[in-house]
C-alpha cells in the first residue's frame, strides 16, 4: 500500500512538472493577457502606438522564424489596420491567429515573442529587444528561464540607457 501512495504521489508531482504544449501555451496567454492590460491600459486607447518601424521589426522577426506570408499579412493589419494592442495580438497569435505553427513551445516564435513582452517593462523595450537583441541564439529554448532572465536584465539596462539619454 505504501508503494502504491509513494508511486501516485510522485505520478502527480511528474505530471505537474511535465506540462503539455498545450497547457504552457495557456498559461503564457493568461499571463499576458493580465499583464499586457497594466502596460497596454484601454485609458491610453485601445489601438496600439507602434510606428511603422515599429510593425516592421515584428514582421521581419516573425519572418525569419518561419511565418509563412499568410500569417505575415494577417500580422500586418492586425497591426496596422485595426491597430490591435501588442498583447492582444500576441494573444491571438499563440492561438493560431497569423498560421498555426505546429511546434513545441520552445520553438514557437510567438511563445518567444510573448516571453520577450513579458519580461520588458514597456512596448518600447519589447520592439528594442526585437531590434538589437538575436533570439535566434535562444531557438529551441523559447521557454528557458534563462532567456526569461536575459531579458529581464537587458530591459533593466535598455530603461536605464534611455533615461540617460533623456537627461
Amino acid at each position: 500500500m505504501m508503494c502504491f501512495l509513494i508511486t501516485l504521489f510522485l505520478g502527480e508531482k511528474m505530471a505537474k512538472n511535465n506540462k503539455s504544449a498545450e497547457d504552457e501555451i495557456r498559461e503564457t496567454w493568461v499571463r499576458l493577457m493580465k499583464d499586457g492590460r497594466v502596460k497596454e491600459p484601454e485609458s491610453k486607447g485601445i489601438a496600439n502606438t507602434l510606428k511603422g518601424e515599429d510593425i516592421e521589426t515584428i514582421l521581419q522577426t516573425i519572418a525569419f522564424f518561419g511565418v509563412d506570408e499568410n500569417g505575415l499579412k494577417q500580422a500586418y493589419f492586425d497591426l496596422q489596420i485595426p491597430k490591435y494592442r501588442v498583447f492582444d495580438w500576441l494573444g491571438m497569435c499563440l492561438e493560431g491567429r497569423c498560421g498555426t505553427i505546429e511546434m513545441p513551445p520552445e520553438n514557437n516564435v510567438f511563445v518567444a515573442l510573448a516571453t520577450v513582452y513579458l519580461k520588458t517593462s514597456a512596448v518600447l523595450q519589447f520592439i528594442n529587444f526585437l531590434r538589437y537583441c538575436d533570439l535566434q541564439l535562444w531557438e529551441g529554448r523559447f521557454t528557458s528561464p534563462e532567456l526569461a532572465s536575459f531579458i529581464a536584465e537587458w530591459d533593466k539596462e535598455d530603461v536605464a540607457n534611455e533615461a540617460s539619454l533623456d537627461d
